[in-house]
């Protein structure tokens, strides 16, 4: 009889430690899941940082050159809800459920910000901060609206003062203005204005090409019907 009762005890014993090693094996396996499962969302986090410093560098660059292209500084602008958008997806398509995002212009530098809280927050962000396309297009907007004293300055000096530091101005301005002693009349102007500083991701600098049509006066002693007005341009700040 004593050896059922060992048995018995055996047997529970056994039990007990089947079921501790049941629990110990179902943690471990769960432990396992939480470790992959972290260590792919940290890889995910990783990739979009590092996707991110390139994309939005790029991404900034061309809609700038874009902006430049049309005069228009809302292609500009458009990089942050571009970016909110790629983000939003982001956080719904991924395991970063946690990610947070900002973006802001302050100017025409753009800054963002990206969060995502595990164990601890980490964070990742950035500036683009050589680009300013808004300088460039006013300028450009100023060019095109100024008027030409000819009697008194060059094409160069009339269009010196609205080409930003950092720029360079070049083409040329031509036409007729007609009178006699006094002249008058339209001159075109065609126009490339570049900035010096070099983009960091695509190549190249900002460049806005553009023409004008300039209200222009000469006074000169001459009784000629016209006068014929050809200047290249260049200016460099």
């Amino acid at each position: 009889m004593w050896w059922a009762i060992f048995f018995a005890a055996v047997t529970a014993t056994l039990l007990v430690l089947v079921g501790v090693f049941v629990v110990l094996a179902e943690a471990y396996k769960n432990a396992l899941e939480a470790y992959r499962l972290a260590k792919f969302a940290l890889d995910q986090w990783t990739s979009l940082v590092e996707s991110l410093n390139s994309s939005v560098c790029q991404a900034a660059e061309e809609m700038a050159k874009r902006a430049l292209a049309d005069l228009d500084i809302s292609h500009y602008r458009e990089l942050g809800p571009l970016l909110g958008k790629a983000l939003e997806e982001t956080r719904q398509k991924t395991l970063l459920r946690k990610l947070n995002y900002s973006w802001a212009f302050e100017g025409d530098v753009f800054i963002w910000n990206v969060t995502v809280k595990w164990h601890n927050v980490r964070r990742a962000g950035g500036a683009v901060n050589w680009l300013r396309p808004s300088e460039l297009i006013n300028a450009a907007v100023s060019i095109k609206g100024t008027s030409f004293d000819l009697t008194y300055y060059t094409v160069e000096e009339a269009l010196a003062p609205h080409v930003p530091k950092g720029a360079v101005l070049y083409g040329v301005v031509y036409g007729r203005l007609y009178g006699n002693r006094s002249y008058s009349g339209f001159l075109i102007g065609e126009y490339r204005l570049w900035d010096k500083t070099p983009l960091r991701c695509t190549g190249g600098s900002l460049e806005a090409a553009f023409s004008a049509d300039h209200y222009a006066t000469l006074v000169i002693n001459s009784t000629a019907p016209y006068i014929d007005i050809y200047e290249e341009v260049y200016v460099e700040r």
